[in-house]
């Protein structure tokens, strides 16, 4: 009897750890439903919404390195070599004493050499391989 209560009670720290931990690298299993990770939203042959959420523990910068992150590979994975962030928007939610961030960044993804110090250009390859070992998955 023992043994089940201190098996039980150290699943549910585990629970606990894992709910208070900042999100990681992951798809949202259901956008738009309070989830957390990673979605996108195809809205031509160029163009997506890409949305990153991240709850309480997540940090804004890291919130932001995802959704670029996630726009990166949505751009190689779709034959292009760069894309220009169109659009940027932020929605906070507080619950009780926290604060959970979503960033959604409207991208149009191109093909030849990114224009070199333009705002908002990024060069999807160079990304990935600068960003891919900072990345924390599951």
């Amino acid at each position: 009897m023992k043994n089940k209560i201190s098996i039980g009670f150290t699943a549910g720290l585990l629970f606990l750890a894992a709910c208070s931990s900042p999100t990681r690298y992951v798809a949202d299993p259901e956008p738009g439903l309070g989830h957390f990770g990673y979605s996108e939203v195809r809205i031509d042959s160029v163009s997506y919404e890409v949305t990153f959420s991240g709850n309480y523990e997540t940090a804004p910068q890291t919130v932001e390195q995802y959704t670029l992150y996630r726009a990166a590979e949505l751009t190689v994975g779709s034959g292009f070599d760069y894309f220009v962030v169109v659009h940027t928007q932020t929605a906070t939610m507080h619950e009780r004493r926290h604060r959970d961030l979503t960033m959604t960044k409207t991208i149009r993804m191109l093909h030849g050499q990114a224009p070199k110090n333009k705002a908002n250009v990024y060069d999807a390859h160079d990304m990935l391989q600068a960003m891919t070992p900072s990345i924390q998955r599951d």
